[in-house]
Order: structure tokens, then C-alpha cells, then sequence
């Protein structure tokens, strides 16, 4: 085999090829996806240094006579010179493609280019080697730009499209007062038994326990399975308030919204309850095996079903009855008109529990069966604030929660104000705080470079002002 060799992989990001599409929707499942993407091996994926996503392109543009683009020829002639000015920097030295990293960092840099790749470290949690990749590339860069150094920008387009190596989840901190429960079954009788659920007029006669069971008050997050992007940032932004505060956050381990609610809660710090209709050793959804892990280490996944139960319909429906019965409230973001999560808000209004519900667009289909929910009374949920002020017995937790608020003050003022710089507030005005915006929309209606925008909505990303999914991003009211 050839010891240097370039990789170029082209891929559909998902089986039916939509996924990110803001023109299409796509039909593929979480399961669906990560089975496709695992098609393609580990140290193949492991070489790949840029991931660059292509959007769609509409037939218009498709059939355009007129070129909008660079010629091959043009292009080629700017690589040819970036190449020469590499052999006169480094007449015995290696291109820039085998620059190690000790040569790397001896490059000149821009102290603003040093400050982003600094904030681009931190934010997207790149390794050592993923920060070579982004100097390699701005090196690369700067040279097809004619420029001396690296610059901001050189470093900004790299950042945009980088493989970012991710850490995984640290081990949530265990807390005092937890009873210490492992991989056990807690009868109904037994006093580790959870007292709230026992109130409720058929509660499950065992419960079978993966990790601690907690002991301090919970509250219940639930929502649908094909969340937007605005439900899921809800979701997880209210589990992490409360888990800040040392209120556990109860949902089913579902996708979408039940899944946002349990990873904001570990961000909080303190534990979470994941309720399933399955058997302990029957994860369901599949794909959150390691969330359901990461839940047992500090706080504990349970069911009242057997060993061995598959994910049947019909349990999931009863298996809300334990999320609401657990809980003091349930919070419900985004559902449906007819969706397991209005089950569970109905349970709990059976149970003398308080529903609480996150409003949404009136175009969302998402929000049809949450607004009904207020209309028949459930208090609207727009800070943690707003579900705290129901419960005496989390005084204590409402007073931490109001001054976290003003300590964030500040932050999100600043975030919800929009950038100082023209170039940069220029895009952030054209974006929306619910509805994802994509790449190539703004670059059409800025009539910019593709290459541009993705340079300023990068700088925006790492400043804090958006966020990015899948080609599509929306304002971001936090820091």
C-alpha cells in the first residue's frame, strides 16, 4: 500500500439522503442512521481530517449555462503557487500535508487567529490532533491566499469544518442522600420503596433497579420522539436549571425530548431517574445503551418490567404512570395531538400531580397538543423559575435558581443583543430564535460566498450567539 495517499469519501448523510435537508424531510430513524454511518470502518473514519457538508442543489442552480464557480484550470494555477511558496519556506522541508506538530506551532499566527483557535478548543473540546488538522489547513489556506502568516480567518474556515474529537461524558459526582441501590429489585413493602409513587392507586408491586435511587425531589420531563431542534435545546435546558438546583429530572430514555432531558440533567450535575417499558437488560431505543450507562452511574434506570421484557407497545403507555408518579410535576415539552406524552400529562393530572408545558409555534404540529394542555390549564413553563414557585418544599432550590438567573444576567444579554461586528450582526439578524436557517439560504440572501458565510457563522458558533445542526443553525440566548 502506498504510504501517502489523499482519501476523498462522498456519502449520503443518512439512508434516504435528506437528513439536514431544510427542503425535505427526512424518514430515517436515529437506529437507521447509525447503522449507515457504521458501514464506513473506524481507521478509515479516523483518517478523515475534513467533513464537509454538500447541501442539495436546486434544479435552478443545477441547469444555471453560466458558470459560478472557479475553472479547474484557475484553481489548479492557484495550487501550483501555493505549492511554490511552500518549496521557497521550506526548501528542504515537507509540504504542508506532513508538517508535524512541533513545525506546526513554530508557523507565524495572528494573535486574533490564536485567540479563535484558543475558543474553538475549548468550545468544541478539540484534541491535539484535531488542532494540528485545523493549523494544517489554515497553513494551507493562507498560502493558496498569497498571505505570509495565518490569519483569523484562515483558521475560522478549517474550525467550520473540522472532525471534532469529542470527550466522553464525565462521570456524573456522586451526592449525599442517595439510597444506595444496585442492580436490585425494591419491593413495594420495602422502605427504599419511592413514597410518591406509592400514592398512586395501582403502583408497581417491584421495581427493578440499575444504580442509585434518588432520594431528593424529582420532577418529570416528557415530550415527543421526533423533536425539533428548539424542543430538544428546551428540554435540556430546563432538566440542566433544575439539576443545577439538586431537583432530579424523571423521563423515559426515549429520542427526542427524553433523551435532551436526561443529558441536560447530567450537565447539571445531579442525578436523573430513566424510567423504561423494557427489561434492565432490554436498552430501548438500542443506540442509548451509553446514556442509560452514564444514568446508572450516578442516579438509576428502572422498570417494573422482568428480564428479558422486549419493547412492546403496550407497556409504554403504563410505564408513564411510574414517570408521573415519581415526580411532583411533569413538564411537557412539545407533543402532538395524539402522543404518549399527553398519556403521561393525563396520568399525572389523575394523580394530583402538576403538568407544566413549554408553548411552541403555532405552525408546529409538535405544539398542537401542548397548547391544548394549557388551554385546560397547565401552567406555561418559560424558566425553571416558573415550576419551582409551585412547590414549598423546593424553596430552597427556587432561591439558588433566582440567583443563578441574575448571575446569568450578563451572559445572555449580551448573547441575546447580537455581535459587535457589522459583518457578524449582518448574519445574526437574519436568523430566528425557533427556526434553523441553512447555510446556503443566507449565503442567497447576503449574495455571499458560501465559503463567507460558513467563515462568519463559525465565528458566531464559538462567540455563542448560535447554534449549529446539520447544516442549519439558529440563535442562541445562552453563553
Amino acid at each position: 500500500l502506498p504510504g501517502r495517499f489523499i482519501l476523498v469519501a462522498a456519502a449520503n448523510p443518512c439512508p434516504c439522503g435528506f437528513a439536514g435537508d431544510p427542503r425535505r424531510i427526512c424518514q430515517c430513524t436515529p437506529v437507521d442512521r447509525q447503522r449507515y454511518r457504521a458501514r464506513l470502518s473506524g481507521p478509515i473514519r479516523d483518517r478523515i481530517d475534513l467533513q464537509v457538508l454538500v447541501p442539495r442543489q436546486p434544479a435552478g442552480e443545477l441547469l444555471r449555462s453560466t458558470p459560478v464557480a472557479e475553472s479547474s484550470a484557475v484553481v489548479r494555477e492557484r495550487v501550483l503557487r501555493a505549492r511554490e511558496r511552500q518549496r521557497e519556506r521550506r526548501p528542504e522541508g515537507p509540504l504542508n500535508g506532513a508538517l508535524t506538530g512541533p513545525q506546526l506551532r513554530r508557523e507565524p499566527l495572528a494573535r486574533a487567529g490564536q485567540t479563535l483557535l484558543e475558543a474553538a478548543a475549548e468550545r468544541l473540546q478539540l484534541s491535539g490532533r484535531a488542532i494540528h488538522r485545523v493549523l494544517r489547513v489554515a497553513r494551507t489556506i493562507a498560502d493558496l491566499g498569497e498571505c505570509s502568516g495565518i490569519e483569523e480567518a484562515h483558521i475560522a474556515e478549517p474550525c467550520s469544518t473540522a472532525k471534532v474529537d469529542r470527550s466522553p461524558h464525565p462521570d456524573p459526582p456522586p451526592h449525599a442522600g442517595e439510597r444506595i441501590i444496585s442492580n436490585s429489585v425494591v419491593a413495594l413493602g420495602d422502605p427504599d420503596y419511592p413514597a410518591l409513587l406509592k400514592q398512586i392507586h395501582d403502583p408497581p408491586p417491584r421495581l427493578y433497579v440499575n444504580g442509585r435511587l434518588p432520594a431528593e425531589p424529582m420532577i418529570a420531563i416528557v415530550g415527543s420522539r421526533r423533536a425539533t431542534p428548539y424542543g430538544q435545546r428546551a428540554a435540556r435546558r430546563l432538566a440542566q436549571d433544575l439539576s443545577e438546583v439538586g431537583v432530579v429530572v424523571v423521563s423515559g430514555l426515549a429520542r427526542g425530548i427524553d433523551a435532551a432531558a436526561h443529558r441536560g440533567a447530567l450537565e447539571g450535575g445531579s442525578p436523573t431517574v430513566a424510567v423504561m417499558a423494557t427489561g434492565l437488560d432490554r436498552i430501548y431505543p438500542p443506540e442509548h445503551a451509553e446514556l442509560a450507562q452514564a444514568i446508572a452511574q450516578s442516579g438509576a434506570v428502572i422498570t417494573e418490567a422482568e428480564p428479558g421484557t422486549t419493547p412492546l407497545p403496550g407497556r409504554f403507555p403504563v410505564r408513564n404512570r411510574i414517570i408521573s408518579g415519581l415526580s411532583l410535576g411533569v413538564i411537557v415539552v412539545e407533543a402532538a395531538q395524539r402522543s404518549g406524552a399527553l398519556i403521561t400529562a393525563r396520568m399525572a393530572a389523575e394523580q394530583g400531580r402538576d403538568v407544566f408545558c413549554v408553548p411552541g409555534s403555532i405552525e408546529n404540529p409538535l405544539a398542537i397538543g401542548v397548547h391544548q394542555l394549557i388551554k385546560d390549564g397547565a401552567k406555561l413553563v418559560q424558566t425553571v423559575e416558573d415550576v419551582l414557585d409551585e412547590f414549598a418544599e423546593l424553596s430552597r432550590a427556587r432561591a439558588r435558581a433566582s440567583a443563578r438567573v441574575h448571575a446569568r444576567t450578563r451572559t445572555r444579554t449580551r448573547a441575546d443583543s447580537g455581535p459587535q461586528d457589522p459583518e457578524l450582526l449582518a448574519v445574526w439578524e437574519l436568523l430566528d430564535w425557533v427556526e434553523p436557517r441553512h447555510h446556503d439560504d443566507l449565503a442567497a440572501m447576503m449574495n455571499l460566498d458560501i465559503k463567507e458565510v460558513n467563515r462568519r457563522l463559525t465565528m458566531l458558533e464559538l462567540s455563542g450567539y448560535i447554534i449549529g445542526d446539520c447544516g442549519a443553525v439558529t440563535r442562541s440566548s445562552r453563553d
